[in-house]
Protein backbone atom coordinates (compact mmCIF):
# COMPACT_ATOMS: atom_id res chain seq x y z
CA UNK A 1 0.00 0.00 0.00
CA UNK A 2 1.62 3.27 -1.12
CA UNK A 3 -1.44 5.41 1.19
CA UNK A 4 0.68 6.47 3.91
CA UNK A 5 -2.28 8.29 5.22
CA UNK A 6 -4.65 5.36 5.13
CA UNK A 7 -1.69 3.00 6.83
CA UNK A 8 -1.29 5.76 9.83
CA UNK A 9 -5.12 5.44 10.05
CA UNK A 10 -5.22 1.28 10.71
CA UNK A 11 -2.43 1.58 12.52
CA UNK A 12 -3.43 4.56 15.09
CA UNK A 13 -7.06 2.74 14.80
CA UNK A 14 -5.48 -0.51 16.16
CA UNK A 15 -3.74 0.73 18.94
CA UNK A 16 -7.08 2.78 20.15
CA UNK A 17 -8.97 -0.18 19.48
CA UNK A 18 -11.62 1.57 17.10
CA UNK A 19 -10.97 -0.71 13.30
CA UNK A 20 -13.47 -2.89 11.60
CA UNK A 21 -13.15 -6.37 11.00
CA UNK A 22 -12.49 -5.68 7.94
CA UNK A 23 -10.33 -2.69 8.47
CA UNK A 24 -8.15 -5.35 10.78
CA UNK A 25 -7.48 -8.23 7.96
CA UNK A 26 -6.45 -5.00 5.92
CA UNK A 27 -3.64 -4.26 8.57
CA UNK A 28 -2.90 -7.87 9.00
CA UNK A 29 -2.38 -8.19 5.38
CA UNK A 30 0.23 -5.48 5.61
CA UNK A 31 2.04 -6.52 8.15
CA UNK A 32 2.18 -10.21 6.73
CA UNK A 33 3.71 -8.52 4.00
CA UNK A 34 5.65 -6.10 5.00
CA UNK A 35 7.74 -6.59 7.77
CA UNK A 36 8.40 -2.58 8.59
CA UNK A 37 4.60 -2.05 8.87
CA UNK A 38 4.66 -5.02 11.18
CA UNK A 39 7.81 -3.69 13.39
CA UNK A 40 5.87 -0.38 13.58
CA UNK A 41 2.45 -2.11 15.13
CA UNK A 42 4.39 -4.14 17.13
CA UNK A 43 6.37 -1.00 18.78
CA UNK A 44 3.35 1.36 19.41
CA UNK A 45 1.50 -1.51 20.43
CA UNK A 46 3.46 -1.03 23.83
CA UNK A 47 1.12 1.44 25.55
CA UNK A 48 4.71 3.02 27.69
CA UNK A 49 6.18 3.60 24.32
CA UNK A 50 3.33 5.68 23.48
CA UNK A 51 3.18 7.18 27.06
CA UNK A 52 6.57 8.69 26.43
CA UNK A 53 6.08 9.32 23.19
CA UNK A 54 2.83 11.70 23.93
CA UNK A 55 4.90 13.10 27.28
CA UNK A 56 8.01 14.43 24.94
CA UNK A 57 5.39 15.71 22.48
CA UNK A 58 4.10 18.03 25.24
CA UNK A 59 7.46 18.79 26.39
CA UNK A 60 8.30 20.46 23.77
CA UNK A 61 5.47 21.91 22.49
CA UNK A 62 5.11 19.71 19.45
CA UNK A 63 1.72 19.93 18.55
CA UNK A 64 2.22 24.43 18.69
CA UNK A 65 5.29 23.61 16.05
CA UNK A 66 3.55 21.80 13.64
CA UNK A 67 0.30 24.11 13.71
CA UNK A 68 3.11 26.97 13.04
CA UNK A 69 4.27 24.25 10.16
CA UNK A 70 1.29 23.86 8.34
CA UNK A 71 -0.81 26.81 9.14
CA UNK A 72 -3.39 24.93 11.11
CA UNK A 73 -5.26 24.59 14.83
CA UNK A 74 -5.87 21.71 16.54
CA UNK A 75 -7.51 22.22 19.90
CA UNK A 76 -7.81 18.71 21.31
CA UNK A 77 -9.42 18.20 24.50
CA UNK A 78 -8.52 14.06 24.05
CA UNK A 79 -6.71 12.90 27.51
CA UNK A 80 -2.85 12.58 27.52
CA UNK A 81 -3.53 8.97 28.32
CA UNK A 82 -4.39 7.72 24.42
CA UNK A 83 -3.11 8.74 21.22
CA UNK A 84 -4.80 11.86 19.60
CA UNK A 85 -6.21 11.32 15.95
CA UNK A 86 -5.88 14.63 15.21
CA UNK A 87 -2.62 15.33 16.11
CA UNK A 88 -1.60 13.11 13.05
CA UNK A 89 -4.72 13.14 10.96
CA UNK A 90 -3.68 15.79 8.98
CA UNK A 91 0.20 14.66 9.00
CA UNK A 92 0.29 11.70 6.50
CA UNK A 93 3.92 11.13 7.00
CA UNK A 94 3.75 10.42 10.49
CA UNK A 95 2.50 7.56 11.45
CA UNK A 96 2.19 7.98 15.45
CA UNK A 97 2.15 11.46 17.16
CA UNK A 98 5.62 12.40 18.79
CA UNK A 99 7.04 9.68 17.41
CA UNK A 100 9.13 9.87 14.65
CA UNK A 101 8.58 7.59 11.06
CA UNK A 102 9.95 7.28 7.70
CA UNK A 103 8.30 5.91 4.10
CA UNK A 104 9.72 4.04 1.56
CA UNK A 105 7.72 5.33 -1.45
CA UNK A 106 8.76 1.47 -2.97
CA UNK A 107 6.31 -0.81 -4.77
CA UNK A 108 8.17 -3.78 -3.23
CA UNK A 109 8.40 -4.90 0.09
CA UNK A 110 11.96 -4.97 2.02
CA UNK A 111 12.55 -8.01 3.60
CA UNK A 112 15.81 -7.79 5.02
CA UNK A 113 16.80 -7.73 8.71
CA UNK A 114 18.57 -4.56 10.61
CA UNK A 115 21.90 -4.73 11.73
CA UNK A 116 23.57 -3.41 14.45
CA UNK A 117 25.78 -0.28 14.55
CA UNK A 118 29.41 -0.16 14.31
CA UNK A 119 29.42 2.93 16.87
CA UNK A 120 33.13 4.27 17.72
CA UNK A 121 31.59 7.66 19.61
CA UNK A 122 28.31 9.39 20.01
CA UNK A 123 27.57 12.09 17.61
CA UNK A 124 25.17 14.45 18.85
CA UNK A 125 22.64 17.01 17.04
CA UNK A 126 23.78 20.28 15.57
CA UNK A 127 23.72 23.33 18.02
CA UNK A 128 23.97 27.32 17.84
CA UNK A 129 27.31 28.18 16.73
CA UNK A 130 28.41 30.23 13.86
CA UNK A 131 31.41 33.20 13.08
CA UNK A 132 31.31 36.36 12.50
CA UNK A 133 33.59 37.71 10.18
CA UNK A 134 34.08 41.99 10.49
CA UNK A 135 34.93 44.86 8.55
CA UNK A 136 38.37 44.71 10.05
CA UNK A 137 38.85 40.70 9.07
CA UNK A 138 38.59 39.72 12.33
CA UNK A 139 36.94 36.31 13.07
CA UNK A 140 34.76 35.86 16.39
CA UNK A 141 33.36 32.70 17.77
CA UNK A 142 29.86 32.88 18.44
CA UNK A 143 28.08 30.15 20.59
CA UNK A 144 25.64 30.76 23.39
CA UNK A 145 27.74 33.01 25.78
CA UNK A 146 26.72 36.77 25.83
CA UNK A 147 29.18 39.23 24.21
CA UNK A 148 29.06 42.77 23.33
CA UNK A 149 30.67 43.39 19.86
CA UNK A 150 32.20 47.03 18.59
CA UNK A 151 32.34 47.80 15.28
CA UNK A 152 34.68 50.49 13.85
CA UNK A 153 31.69 52.97 13.08
CA UNK A 154 30.27 52.96 16.50
CA UNK A 155 27.84 50.39 15.81
CA UNK A 156 27.02 47.72 18.61
CA UNK A 157 26.29 44.28 18.16
CA UNK A 158 25.10 41.89 21.40
CA UNK A 159 24.87 38.42 21.40
CA UNK A 160 23.32 36.08 23.29
CA UNK A 161 21.13 32.41 23.49
CA UNK A 162 21.81 31.45 20.11
CA UNK A 163 21.24 35.25 18.49
CA UNK A 164 23.15 38.27 17.25
CA UNK A 165 21.27 41.60 17.56
CA UNK A 166 22.29 44.59 15.82
CA UNK A 167 21.56 47.92 17.37
CA UNK A 168 20.99 50.26 14.06
CA UNK A 169 23.05 53.00 15.42
CA UNK A 170 26.16 53.87 14.52
CA UNK A 171 28.54 57.48 13.84
CA UNK A 172 29.21 58.66 10.96
CA UNK A 173 28.38 57.08 6.94
CA UNK A 174 31.44 54.81 6.93
CA UNK A 175 29.56 51.51 5.61
CA UNK A 176 30.69 48.29 7.23
CA UNK A 177 30.07 44.78 6.40
CA UNK A 178 29.91 41.76 8.44
CA UNK A 179 29.48 38.06 7.87
CA UNK A 180 27.91 35.40 9.30
CA UNK A 181 29.62 31.96 9.07
CA UNK A 182 27.49 29.39 10.26
CA UNK A 183 29.55 25.99 10.05
CA UNK A 184 28.26 22.46 8.81
CA UNK A 185 26.56 21.02 12.88
CA UNK A 186 25.35 24.68 13.43
CA UNK A 187 22.28 27.15 13.49
CA UNK A 188 22.07 30.92 13.94
CA UNK A 189 19.70 33.67 14.56
CA UNK A 190 20.62 37.22 13.34
CA UNK A 191 18.39 40.63 13.91
CA UNK A 192 19.68 43.33 11.17
CA UNK A 193 19.73 46.66 12.03
CA UNK A 194 16.54 47.55 10.48
CA UNK A 195 14.75 45.00 12.70
CA UNK A 196 14.95 42.26 10.09
CA UNK A 197 14.91 39.09 11.55
CA UNK A 198 16.85 35.89 9.58
CA UNK A 199 17.26 31.93 10.90
CA UNK A 200 20.69 30.66 9.10
CA UNK A 201 20.61 26.42 8.55
CA UNK A 202 23.79 25.07 8.52
CA UNK A 203 26.41 25.20 6.15
CA UNK A 204 25.36 28.97 5.40
CA UNK A 205 26.52 32.39 5.60
CA UNK A 206 24.90 35.95 5.25
CA UNK A 207 26.82 39.06 4.26
CA UNK A 208 25.05 42.28 5.28
CA UNK A 209 25.98 46.23 6.11
CA UNK A 210 26.40 46.59 9.66
CA UNK A 211 24.02 49.71 8.90
CA UNK A 212 21.44 49.81 5.63
CA UNK A 213 22.01 52.76 3.54
CA UNK A 214 19.01 55.26 2.88
CA UNK A 215 18.09 54.07 -0.72
CA UNK A 216 17.59 49.93 -0.32
CA UNK A 217 18.62 46.91 2.14
CA UNK A 218 20.54 44.18 0.46
CA UNK A 219 22.21 41.32 1.77
CA UNK A 220 23.88 38.24 0.31
CA UNK A 221 23.31 34.38 1.18
CA UNK A 222 24.31 31.07 0.68
CA UNK A 223 22.65 27.95 1.50
CA UNK A 224 19.38 28.17 3.68
CA UNK A 225 17.82 31.30 5.67
CA UNK A 226 14.41 32.02 6.53
CA UNK A 227 13.43 35.90 6.65
CA UNK A 228 11.02 38.01 8.57
CA UNK A 229 11.66 41.10 6.80
CA UNK A 230 10.69 44.69 8.28
CA UNK A 231 8.72 46.78 6.12
CA UNK A 232 10.08 49.72 4.85
CA UNK A 233 7.95 50.75 1.36
CA UNK A 234 11.24 53.71 1.14
CA UNK A 235 13.81 50.57 0.86
CA UNK A 236 13.45 47.72 -0.12
CA UNK A 237 14.83 44.48 0.91
CA UNK A 238 17.11 42.28 -1.71
CA UNK A 239 18.57 38.78 -0.97
CA UNK A 240 21.11 38.20 -3.54
CA UNK A 241 21.87 35.15 -4.19
CA UNK A 242 24.02 32.64 -7.04
CA UNK A 243 23.95 35.65 -9.51
CA UNK A 244 19.84 35.99 -8.79
CA UNK A 245 18.05 38.47 -6.69
CA UNK A 246 14.72 38.22 -4.50
CA UNK A 247 13.22 41.66 -3.79
CA UNK A 248 10.63 42.31 -1.36
CA UNK A 249 9.01 45.22 0.57
CA UNK A 250 7.94 42.96 4.12
CA UNK A 251 7.25 39.72 4.12
CA UNK A 252 8.16 36.00 5.49
CA UNK A 253 9.64 33.67 3.00
CA UNK A 254 12.18 31.00 2.89
CA UNK A 255 15.09 30.30 0.68
CA UNK A 256 17.01 27.44 -0.36
CA UNK A 257 20.36 28.12 -2.01
CA UNK A 258 22.36 25.26 -1.71
CA UNK A 259 22.93 24.03 -4.90
CA UNK A 260 24.27 26.91 -6.67
CA UNK A 261 22.59 25.89 -10.20
CA UNK A 262 19.16 25.83 -8.31
CA UNK A 263 17.33 28.00 -5.82
CA UNK A 264 14.03 27.31 -4.75
CA UNK A 265 12.09 30.74 -2.64
CA UNK A 266 9.26 29.83 -0.76
CA UNK A 267 6.66 32.62 0.30
CA UNK A 268 4.82 32.37 3.57
CA UNK A 269 3.57 35.64 3.76
CA UNK A 270 3.40 39.35 1.84
CA UNK A 271 4.95 39.69 -1.74
CA UNK A 272 8.39 38.94 -3.13
CA UNK A 273 9.83 39.30 -6.90
CA UNK A 274 12.20 36.86 -7.91
CA UNK A 275 14.78 37.42 -10.76
CA UNK A 276 16.88 35.25 -12.17
CA UNK A 277 18.37 38.58 -14.58
CA UNK A 278 16.60 37.68 -17.32
CA UNK A 279 12.82 36.97 -16.21
CA UNK A 280 11.06 38.81 -13.43
CA UNK A 281 8.04 36.94 -11.25
CA UNK A 282 6.06 37.84 -8.51
CA UNK A 283 5.04 35.60 -5.85
CA UNK A 284 2.01 34.98 -3.30
CA UNK A 285 1.95 33.32 -0.17
CA UNK A 286 2.03 29.91 -0.72
CA UNK A 287 3.56 29.37 -4.09
CA UNK A 288 7.41 28.74 -3.96
CA UNK A 289 9.96 29.76 -7.15
CA UNK A 290 12.44 27.39 -8.66
CA UNK A 291 14.86 29.18 -10.38
CA UNK A 292 17.13 27.26 -12.50
CA UNK A 293 18.58 26.85 -15.88
CA UNK A 294 17.70 30.73 -17.09
CA UNK A 295 13.68 29.76 -16.41
CA UNK A 296 11.73 30.22 -13.25
CA UNK A 297 8.61 27.85 -12.49
CA UNK A 298 6.45 28.47 -9.80
CA UNK A 299 4.20 26.21 -8.19
CA UNK A 300 1.99 25.81 -4.58
CA UNK A 301 4.92 24.98 -2.32
CA UNK A 302 4.46 22.83 1.04
CA UNK A 303 5.14 25.62 3.64
CA UNK A 304 5.48 23.11 6.13
CA UNK A 305 8.26 21.34 4.49
CA UNK A 306 9.47 24.74 3.61
CA UNK A 307 10.08 26.02 6.91
CA UNK A 308 10.18 22.45 9.35
CA UNK A 309 14.07 22.83 9.47
CA UNK A 310 13.30 26.68 11.79
CA UNK A 311 10.87 24.82 13.68
CA UNK A 312 13.43 22.29 14.89
CA UNK A 313 12.53 19.12 12.22
CA UNK A 314 13.69 17.20 9.03
CA UNK A 315 10.18 16.93 6.90
CA UNK A 316 10.59 15.08 3.68
CA UNK A 317 7.94 14.85 1.63
CA UNK A 318 8.94 12.36 -1.46
CA UNK A 319 12.39 13.33 -1.46
CA UNK A 320 15.15 11.35 -3.28
CA UNK A 321 16.93 9.54 -0.08
CA UNK A 322 20.31 11.00 -1.21
CA UNK A 323 18.68 14.68 -0.72
CA UNK A 324 17.48 13.60 2.49
CA UNK A 325 20.68 11.97 3.57
CA UNK A 326 22.66 15.35 3.04
CA UNK A 327 20.21 16.93 5.27
CA UNK A 328 21.35 14.61 7.61
CA UNK A 329 24.45 14.64 7.14
CA UNK A 330 24.57 18.52 6.73
CA UNK A 331 23.16 19.08 10.76
CA UNK A 332 25.16 16.33 12.23
CA UNK A 333 28.44 17.65 10.30
CA UNK A 334 29.10 14.17 8.89
CA UNK A 335 29.99 12.87 5.24
CA UNK A 336 28.77 10.69 3.56
CA UNK A 337 29.82 7.23 1.95
CA UNK A 338 27.95 5.00 -0.36
CA UNK A 339 28.79 1.19 -0.52
CA UNK A 340 27.63 0.64 -4.16
CA UNK A 341 24.81 2.82 -6.04
CA UNK A 342 22.31 4.26 -4.04
CA UNK A 343 18.72 2.97 -4.49
CA UNK A 344 16.53 5.74 -6.84
CA UNK A 345 13.82 5.89 -4.50
CA UNK A 346 11.70 8.48 -2.04
CA UNK A 347 11.14 9.12 1.69
CA UNK A 348 8.83 11.01 3.42
CA UNK A 349 8.55 11.46 7.36
CA UNK A 350 9.63 13.53 10.43
CA UNK A 351 12.57 13.50 12.27
CA UNK A 352 13.31 16.11 15.07
CA UNK A 353 16.79 17.15 15.11
CA UNK A 354 17.41 17.40 18.33
CA UNK A 355 17.82 13.41 18.19
CA UNK A 356 21.26 11.61 18.12
CA UNK A 357 22.40 10.50 14.93
CA UNK A 358 22.52 7.32 16.63
CA UNK A 359 18.65 7.17 16.88
CA UNK A 360 17.94 9.37 13.35
CA UNK A 361 19.68 6.72 11.18
CA UNK A 362 18.12 3.82 13.65
CA UNK A 363 14.60 5.18 12.43
CA UNK A 364 15.79 5.30 8.72
CA UNK A 365 17.08 2.14 8.81
CA UNK A 366 14.08 0.26 10.23
CA UNK A 367 11.66 1.52 7.39
CA UNK A 368 14.01 2.17 4.63
CA UNK A 369 16.18 -0.75 4.32
CA UNK A 370 18.97 0.72 4.00
CA UNK A 371 22.17 -0.10 6.59
CA UNK A 372 24.25 2.63 8.55
CA UNK A 373 27.79 2.01 9.91
CA UNK A 374 29.44 4.94 11.74
CA UNK A 375 32.75 5.48 12.08
CA UNK A 376 34.36 8.52 13.19
CA UNK A 377 32.57 11.24 11.19
CA UNK A 378 31.41 9.49 8.38
CA UNK A 379 28.15 7.46 7.48
CA UNK A 380 28.98 4.83 5.44
CA UNK A 381 25.62 3.38 3.59
CA UNK A 382 24.74 0.33 1.96
CA UNK A 383 21.53 -2.19 0.90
Amino acid sequence: MDDQLEIARLITGYIQKTLTADERTQLEKLCQSDARIRRLVEKYHNADVVETSLQHMQMHDADHAWQRLLERKYHSGQSTRRVSWRAIGSIAMILIVGSVVLWRYMGRSSHQSSEQFAMTHKISPGSSRAQLLLSTGKTIELNNRQQQIHEVNGALVQNKAGELVYSGQSQGHQMAYNTLLVPRGGTYNLTLSDGTKVWLNASSSLRFPVNFDSDERVVQLTGEAYFEVSKDENRPFKVAVNGRSIRVLGTSFNVNAYRPEANITTLISGAVEVDDGIHRHVLNPGQQALMQDNKITVAKADLGKAIAWKEGYFLFNGDPVSEALEQVARWYDVDLEYQGELPHFHIGGSIKRDEQLRDALDMLQDVSGLHFQIIGKKIRIHE
